[in-house]
C-alpha cells in the first residue's frame, strides 16, 4: 500500500473595483415611458446585491443602456429621470450571459420596486448559444467522484464523451494537467477551451488540456458551449467550458464536507470482480466575508487528500496448463503456440 496525503488552500481577496476583463456577463435594455417611447439621458444604476458594488450608465437617443464585464450573480436594477418614478427590478446574470432587461417608467408618484423571478431572466434574449449550465446547488447535489465537477460537461447539450468517470487515475482534483474525455462539433479532445474566472487555464503545451481543477466546493456556477463563440474564445471549437467561483461579499458564508470512498464502494462487473485495496478520506472547506464592508472582501478554501493505495495498478492474466497443452497438441507450429509457451509466466 502507499500512503499519501495531499493538501491545497487557496485564498482570494476581492476589491470593490474588480478588474473589467474579469467577467464576461453582460446587460442590456431600453429605458422607455409607458408608451414605449425611449427615455433619453436616463440614469440607470446596477448595484450588486452581494457586495453593494455599484456601476452606473446613462441612456443614449434611442434610451439603451449596456454594462459589460459583469460577475454572475444577483443585482439591482434602477433607472431615473427627472419627471419621471423611480424604478428598481432585480435581475440574475448568468456566466458567459448577455442579458436583456428593458426599464418602463411612469411619470410622477412613489418608486416602485419590482422583483423579476429568476426564470424570466435567465432566459438570453440578446444573444443565441447552445450551453448548458450547472449552479452551485446543483453542484453540490449531484453525485461527483473525486469532488470533480468538470466531468458534469458530458451533461450538456451537444457534447459527447464519458468525461474522467472511468479513468480511475483521475478521481479527485490532484492532477497537474487533465485531458477529459468529452467532445462537440466533430472535434476531439484537443479542442476543448477552459477558463476560470475569465482567465484561461489551457495547457500551454496540450491541446484541449486544463491546467487547474478547483475543489468543486469554490465553483459558483459552470457553463458549458459548443456554438457561437465570441473572438476571445477563439482558441478552440470544440467544448468551451467556463468556471466561475465564489467570492466573499458583505455577509459571511461558508461550506465543509468529508467523503470517504475505498474498494467495497465501487461496482463490480462480469470482468472485474475484484478490485485491489485503496482507501481516499477528502476533507473540504471555504469561507467568505467582508474584511471592509462594501470595499474588501475574501473567499479562501482548503482541501486535503489523503489515501492509500495499493500498488497493484492493473490485471494480469495467464493461461491455464490445460489450454496450453491442447495448444501444443492441436496447434504446436502456430505462432501464438510458440509464443504461449515460451512467454515467462507460462513456464
Amino acid at each position: 500500500m502507499i500512503r499519501t496525503t495531499q493538501a491545497r488552500a487557496t485564498l482570494l481577496l476581492l476589491i470593490s473595483a474588480p478588474l473589467s476583463a474579469q467577467f464576461n456577463s453582460s446587460l442590456q435594455g431600453t429605458v422607455q415611458d409607458q408608451q414605449s417611447a425611449p427615455i433619453v439621458a436616463a440614469m440607470v444604476q446596477l448595484k450588486s446585491l452581494a457586495t453593494s458594488v455599484m456601476k452606473t450608465a446613462t441612456t443614449g437617443d434611442s434610451g439603451v443602456y449596456h454594462f459589460s464585464s459583469l460577475a454572475p450573480g444577483d443585482y439591482e436594477l434602477s433607472g431615473r429621470h427627472a419627471g419621471f418614478d423611480g424604478k428598481v427590478i432585480t435581475v440574475k446574470l448568468l456566466a458567459g450571459q448577455t442579458t436583456a432587461a428593458d426599464i418602463t417608467m411612469q411619470v410622477s408618484g412613489a418608486t416602485q420596486r419590482v422583483d423579476v423571478s429568476a426564470e424570466v431572466t435567465a432566459v438570453e434574449q440578446s444573444d443565441v448559444k447552445l450551453m448548458g449550465r450547472f449552479t452551485a446547488d446543483e453542484i453540490f447535489d449531484l453525485p461527483l467522484q473525486g469532488h470533480d465537477a468538470l466531468s458534469l460537461a458530458t451533461m450538456a447539450p451537444g457534447v459527447t464523451g464519458i468525461g474522467d468517470f472511468g479513468n480511475s487515475n483521475s478521481r479527485d482534483n490532484y492532477a497537474n494537467e487533465r485531458q477529459i474525455d468529452y467532445s462537440a462539433n466533430g472535434r476531439n479532445m484537443s479542442g476543448n477551451n477552459y477558463s476560470t474566472d475569465g482567465l484561461s487555464t489551457n495547457s500551454n503545451i496540450l491541446q484541449g488540456t486544463t491546467n487547474l481543477s478547483p475543489n468543486s466546493d469554490t465553483i459558483q456556477e459552470i457553463a458549458i458551449q459548443v456554438n457561437g463563440f465570441s473572438a476571445e474564445q477563439s482558441k478552440g471549437s470544440g467544448v468551451r467550458v467556463q468556471l466561475v467561483t465564489k467570492s466573499g461579499s458583505n455577509q459571511f458564508h461558508g461550506s465543509g464536507n468529508y467523503t470517504f470512498t475505498n474498494q467495497e464502494l465501487y461496482s463490480r462487473t462480469v470482468f472485474t470482480t475484484k478490485y485491489a485495496p485503496f482507501r481516499k478520506h477528502l476533507l473540504t472547506g471555504t469561507l467568505g466575508g467582508p474584511v471592509l464592508k462594501d470595499k474588501l472582501f475574501f473567499f479562501a478554501s482548503a482541501e486535503t487528500l489523503r489515501s492509500n493505495i495499493s500498488q497493484q495498478t492493473g490485471i494480469n492474466t495467464y493461461e491455464a496448463p490445460e489450454f496450453i497443452a491442447w495448444a501444443e497438441k492441436t496447434l504446436p507450429n502456430t505462432l501464438g503456440t510458440k509464443v504461449t509457451v515460451q512467454v515467462p509466466w507460462s513456464n
